[in-house]
């Protein structure tokens, strides 16, 4: 599910998915991928644009208590 959409970032988190806890963010159906602990990316599936991958970055750092709540209520 989507549980965060900001500045033209969707933030997904999906169910059941596999440790460690990540996020998956989409933009014009290019995907950066980043783990929240520490905040790292850890795939782009696409061709998203180094400035897109670094306001990603931003996006996360910035909203990281949040994202790790929804992650843990998602995934238990």
């Amino acid at each position: 599910p989507t549980v965060l959409r900001e500045k033209g970032f969707r933030v997904m988190v999906y169910l059941e998915d596999h440790a460690p806890p990540h996020v998956h963010v989409v933009k014009d159906n290019e995907v950066a991928i980043y783990v929240l602990e520490p905040v790292a990316l850890r795939e782009i599936i696409g061709s998203m644009s180094k400035a897109d991958v670094a306001k990603a970055k931003r996006l996360i750092v910035a909203r990281h208590d949040f994202l790790k709540k929804e992650w843990n209520r998602i995934n238990g």
